[in-house]
């Protein structure tokens, strides 16, 4: 998109800051009885569509209850001024404890069929990265472990909720004014004019346009749970600890963990597209045009809008909509360009996410970003195809809190888990003689007192050495971490490999066999025919035949390494795998993992009597397990 079309007047936010399409305004005023058709319009949409009931009965589908927000609910429904609602969806990764983090792939692996020039192009701007995420709001789980969740918006922001903040209707004294008070004329005419659930995106919105709007609407409900505390009823945002959650803009690994469905392997890096929910309630891979709302000549942008109604396309696995086309989105960090390596050391200007309606589909995918300039020569840069969602978060450190959500001094739960999750950390890493180390400078700096060499000199090279060890601890061992991780995805992945090939194998055997019993039955000619290709066709076996017991072999030996990890760190890698593919419904991996644990188990117990025989057991443990119903 070129600079001038950013900088475009956005009609649709002009002073009535009514961003519904003028088509809508020529039809009659829809009923307002659920405040979801407005604030939730894919999922009342989607049942609308179910139960076959036309635009005017909308209002027929019930909004869901909202839960409250201390539980972490998987959907959090904010109440705001003039029965608007604000819908968000859970993020949540599992951690082992409070400092840890899982590392994501993101961004776009691009083919090279292009010229030099513009791969290098394509992928500074959206190239493959990892980067490292962890949510504000902490849930304990069984086994030590952690949830750390963040919430996303559901949808886009929509026009008529960012015209609370147009309309003054989002005062820092928390009020919630009352739909029918003289205040919310503006926003009952914008729900008013809306025909069914055709609900636009608020777009033409500068950074520090999205960044005010996330200022006031924290201002206005944390003002609004101080009133609710007062009296004596929970606040309707979550909080961790003392301090209560905030809006924000989403970081671009937020963003795109969220708009990936909480998957982000590096498998999935070369995929444009994420998965969706299937009609038998499988994930499946999603095509773009199911996914992605974009302008075309059979489905027109509604008048004086250059993006498309909300929720028209499947959400994600998070049941998120729209995170690829509609409106591009803003995201909180500034533009770096990717290097092979790292983030290049420019900032720039503003990263939008997503792409828009306005683009091929063939140019779109959920790692794809773009920068676009906080300025021009004409002022802020304001484009009508540009929105954005918000994040609810917390912050890092802060007190605690009494039953009364009054802040109290200190956070001694807090100190405890931070100190566990050091400690772990800098725990000296399976396999490496690292205690030793630490023994000796703890000897050198008992040295260095006693015969008080240095005056301080050497005591402060002996701690930047401490400090540069605990950092070297710390890495390895979140990268052997990871690399436990990736092992025992191989393990599985070898299981669901070697299955499939003793299949392929199975059946090439009986077709040889009904070839070579079939032959005293042809002519002549059909034989020589045949004969002539069998030799080829048992090669081919005893290639397939020996690829496969080399896949066994590869994984007994990672079996055995495997068994050899010491058991707390080899579950709590084990289970971190399992949440990975918790509710993605792999048939594959739900029959392979189990056998995987189990001759692990196996393995550490009774290695000396893993022999020919035994390994001939396992072959067939892997073949009933993978055939299961």
């Amino acid at each position: 998109m070129k600079v001038r079309d950013l900088n475009r007047p956005l009609v649709v936010l002009a002073a009535a800051g009514l961003l519904v399409g003028a088509a809508a305004h020529a039809q009659p005023a829809a009923s307002t009885a659920g405040w979801c058709r407005i604030d939730d319009p894919g999922a009342v949409e989607a049942e609308r569509v179910r139960k076959g009931l036309g635009l005017r009965d909308v209002d027929q589908v019930p909004c869901a209850a909202a839960t409250p927000a201390q539980a972490l609910p998987e959907e959090l429904i904010l109440a705001l001024p003039c029965d608007r609602r604000m819908v968000l969806r859970k993020v949540t990764l599992t951690v082992a404890h409070l400092l840890d983090h899982r590392e994501v792939f993101l961004g776009t692996v691009f083919d090279e069929k292009g010229s030099a020039e513009q791969l290098a192009r394509d992928v500074a701007m959206s190239g493959p990265r990892s980067d490292l995420l962890a949510g504000s709001f902490t849930k304990q789980l069984p086994a030590g472990q952690m949830e750390r969740s963040y919430y996303v918006g559901k949808y886009e922001l929509s026009g008529p909720n960012y015209a609370l903040l147009q309309h003054g209707l989002l005062r820092e004294d928390g009020r919630m004014t009352e739909t029918d008070a003289p205040a919310c004329a503006p926003i009952r005419a914008m729900v008013d004019e809306v025909r069914g659930t055709r609900v636009l995106p608020a777009t033409g919105v500068s950074w520090h346009d999205a960044t005010r709007y996330a200022e006031a609407l924290s201002a206005w409900l944390i003002a609004y749970d101080r009133a609710r505390i007062a009296r004596g009823e929970a606040p309707s945002l979550p909080w961790e600890d003392g301090a209560p959650g905030f809006l924000r803009l989403p970081t671009e690994a937020e963003w795109e963990y969220a708009a990936r469905g909480g998957e982000a392997q590096s498998a999935g890096q070369s995929q444009r597209t994420y998965r969706v929910k299937g009609e038998d309630g499988r994930p499946r891979a999603a095509e773009l045009a199911e996914i992605a709302s974009v302008v075309t000549a059979q489905d027109p942008a509604p008048q004086g809008s250059e993006v498309m109604y909300q929720g028209r396309r499947l959400p994600n696995l998070l049941g998120i909509y729209d995170m690829i086309g509609n409106a591009e989105e803003l995201a909180f960090d500034l533009f770096r360009a990717r290097r092979p390596d790292a983030p290049a050391g420019q900032a720039g200007g503003v990263t939008v996410m997503g792409g828009n309606a306005q683009q091929p589909l063939e140019t779109l995918g959920v790692g794809v970003r773009r920068e676009a300039p906080f300025f021009t020569p004409r002022g802020p840069v304001r484009a009508p195809v540009v929105g954005f969602r918000l994040v609810l978060a917390a912050p890092v450190f802060m007190n605690s809190r009494n039953d009364k959500y009054d802040e109290v001094s200190g956070n001694p739960n807090r100190s405890q888990q931070l100190a566990a999750a050091r400690a772990s950390l800098l725990k000296s890493p399976d396999g490496v003689d690292r205690a030793r180390l630490h023994q000796e400078l703890e000897n050198l700096k008992k040295d260095n007192v006693s015969q008080k060499l240095g005056a301080g000199q050497l005591a402060q090279r002996l701690d930047a050495i401490q400090a540069e060890l605990n950092k070297s601890n710390a890495q390895l061992n979140d990268r052997n971490r990871r690399i436990l991780r990736q092992q025992i995805t191989t393990t599985v992945l070898l299981v669901n490999s070697f299955d499939n090939l003793r299949r392929r194998l199975f059946v090439a055997e009986i077709t040889l066999k009904d070839e070579e019993a079939g032959l005293s039955k042809l002519s002549p000619e059909a034989r020589r025919e045949v004969e002539s290709r069998l030799p080829t066709f048992r090669s081919e076996i005893r290639n397939l035949r020996d690829t496969n017991d080399q896949n066994f072999q590869a994984y007994v030996e990672l079996v055995k390494e495997l068994a050899q990890v010491p058991a707390d760190a080899l579950n709590s890698a084990s289970r971190d795998l399992d949440r990975d593919f918790e509710g993605k419904r792999l048939i594959w991996y739900q029959r392979a993992k189990p056998v995987v644990d189990m001759q692990i188990q196996e393995a550490r117990l009774s290695p000396a009597t893993l022999n020919a025989a035994r390994l001939a057991v396992w072959r067939e443990q892997i073949a009933a397990a993978m055939q299961a119903r």
